[in-house]
């Protein structure tokens, strides 16, 4: 029987979530003075419950997609888009094309402009896509929601140490593992993301790629050449300025190494994907990291006692 597909959408036009339940805002407190509750089954186990509200503080809509993640033919995962590594899109152009059944967005991400990454980690499958290791070093800001290997949810602000060594020095700052945006600081790229670099060239110029593969360098490109990405390795890619800086120090043939460190785990996760702060924890109303607050649309995702 084919699993049927239950995907959250990312990188959309849309809002990113949060992390929890709804929780304090000025429309909690207010009274509800009317109501229709429509409850609607798109497949075995899996609702979508909408309640058109009139309030004191004013209209309110609510939807709820409810989801077992215990049950083996139900696929929980990102759904990103199809035509381009990175490009933004609506949920419902983002889930059509990956034939899901049913999402939600997913991620906070860049708002200007065509393409954009994820904040959060981004795995699929138990495939790691992308990662970035700027987040949460200072803080816990930004959470995400994990799906181990036993179907297990759980929400952590994950923090990821990131190192790219070659010549057994570590000459140059790597902070990106996928999260591509405006390629001002280097990024490593994979198969995961992207087979070949013809779609991140005709979007920046002169970009200059360092394919490493069984932890060896073995081709260094021309400025603004189209590569291949190594299946068994990545290739570290950087802008003009920056090659034309740092890139007397490599040379094929030079051992190159990168360690991704990340707080949680990642050869125990299925699936992963970021969002803002923690609302509620064990039932408690907690508020942690980035809560965006006020009346606007806002999507949350939140697990209950039973998974």
């Amino acid at each position: 029987m084919k699993k049927r597909g239950f995907r959250a959408g990312l990188a959309t036009l849309l809002c990113a979530f949060l992390i929890g339940l709804s929780a304090a805002s000025p429309v909690k407190a207010a009274s509800i003075l009317y109501e229709i509750k429509t409850v609607k089954t798109l497949t075995r186990g899996v609702t979508l419950e909408t309640r058109q509200t009139i309030t004191s503080d004013g209209p309110l809509d609510i939807h709820v997609l409810r989801a077992p993640l215990n049950d083996p033919y139900i696929n929980v995962a990102p759904a990103d888009s199809t035509k381009d590594y990175g490009l933004k899109d609506t949920v419902a152009a983002l889930l059509s094309e990956r034939g899901a059944i049913a999402g939600v967005n997913g991620s906070f991400f860049g708002v200007a402009g065509t393409y954009s990454a994820a904040f959060g980690p981004v795995i699929k499958d138990g495939q790691l896509i992308s990662v970035s290791g700027d987040i949460n070093q200072g803080k816990e800001d930004f959470g995400a929601l994990f799906i181990d290997n036993q179907s297990a949810p759980f929400f952590s602000f994950l923090k990821t140490s990131m190192h790219f060594y070659h010549d057994g020095q570590e000459n140059i700052e790597v902070n990106s593992y996928n999260t591509i945006t405006d390629m001002e600081y280097p990024v490593i790229v994979t198969t995961a993301a992207l087979q070949n670099t013809s779609s991140l060239d005709g979007r920046f110029s002169g970009l200059v790629k360092i394919l490493v593969r069984n932890q060896e360098i073995f081709y260094i490109s021309a400025p603004g050449e189209t590569v291949s990405i190594p299946a068994d390795g990545f290739a570290l890619i950087i802008k003009k300025e920056t090659a034309e800086r740092v890139g007397a120090s490599f040379q094929t043939g030079q051992r190159a190494e990168l360690r991704v460190e990340p707080s949680v785990d990642f050869s125990q996760i299925k699936m992963a994907i970021g969002g803002g702060g923690l609302i509620l924890r064990g039932g408690e109303f907690v508020k942690t990291g980035t809560v965006i607050e006020g009346r606007q649309p806002r999507t949350a995702v939140g697990i209950s006692q039973d998974k």
